[in-house]
């Protein structure tokens, strides 16, 4: 599944020269306490670019992207690594709702919703995990909750402008 979303962020990538990435790392707990650490890759583009819209305030703040990613788990018992991919949207560059899924060493897909706000580059991010077993969530738990902080490096592909 991972390659699948590979592929369309190089799609994406070549139909659009308007783009951005992102790639970021996250530190953060779980519910239960448990450390987790996050690495994913964003690309992005802001949403008039992509319908060929004309600018207006509101819609020349609204940033959707795709982005791939990897969680590790580390508890007592085990570490636990997931890739992960998901859709996105980020708002006013300080807000933004994601949901895809997180995929397990044999494959197996979960659903997680993830939200974040916070100052640009270091936002605060909540999401939820649903692991729809018990035996195959790293805590035990079907869902769990973590709470985290990104660093990230957003940047334009084609650079940033100079004045």
């Amino acid at each position: 599944m991972i390659y699948k979303s590979a592929l369309v962020l190089i799609v994406i990538t070549c139909l659009r020269s308007e783009l951005y990435y992102s790639p970021g790392v996250q530190i953060g707990l779980t519910s239960d306490k448990t450390l987790f650490f996050s690495t994913q890759f964003t690309i992005g583009a802001n949403i008039s670019d992509l319908i060929a819209s004309e600018s207006t305030f509101l819609i020349d703040w609204i940033y959707p992207g795709i982005t791939v990613g990897a969680r590790l788990y580390t508890n007592a018992r085990s570490k636990s690594l997931f890739f992960y991919n998901d859709f996105q949207i980020a708002m006013f560059g300080i807000a933004g709702y994601g949901s895809g899924y997180l995929y397990d060493k044999k494959g197996k897909k979960y659903k997680k919703n993830k939200m974040w706000v916070g100052i640009p580059f270091i936002p605060f991010s909540f999401d939820k995990v649903d692991f729809l077993e018990d035996n195959r969530s790293p805590l035990g738990k079907r869902f769990i909750t973590n709470y985290g902080i990104f660093s990230l490096a957003t940047m334009p592909f084609d650079g940033w402008p100079t004045w």
